[in-house]
């Protein structure tokens, strides 16, 4: 990916990059922010949102992530099993979480609380605007 983002050719010069991933694509955006961060040249200007993540790396992983990727949005849902897994302490979170509390708003379902549009829907009640639906079933 390093190498395939040299030779793009995007129409204007990039000054930023910003990778995102839900679940198992949050745990691979997360080891891709890294390998960006500590190869090219967007280095302080990634930034990286994950929904979902499970833990990705060991202590000192997370330490050399959080240093070089410190834009980082950890989206997670607290009823949500995926981001309680692997177990530590051999697997960590990277920094940056936001704690999502679905309590009251969606069915207790462990396919319901993992589920993409159940975190926009979540978000979405946050920001005061339009609010996204839920997955069909997942309603409380």
């Amino acid at each position: 990916m390093v190498d395939a983002l040299s030779v793009l050719p995007f129409p204007n010069a990039l000054a930023s990059l910003t990778i995102c991933g839900h679940s198992l694509g949050g745990a691979l955006a997360t080891l891709l922010a890294l390998d960006i961060g500590a190869n090219t040249k967007f280095g302080r200007d990634l930034r990286a949102y994950t929904y979902a993540s499970p833990r990705t790396g060991d202590p000192s992983f997370v330490d050399t992530y959080n240093q070089v990727v410190p834009h980082t949005v950890r989206i997670a849902n607290r009823l949500d099993l995926v981001p309680k897994l692997p177990l530590p302490p051999a697997y960590e979170h990277v920094d940056g979480v936001v704690d999502l509390n679905p309590m009251l708003k969606v069915k207790l379902d462990l396919l319901c609380e993992h589920h993409l549009a159940t975190y926009l829907y979540l978000l979405s009640l946050q920001t005061g605007g339009t609010v996204f639906p839920l997955p069909a079933g997942c309603a409380f």
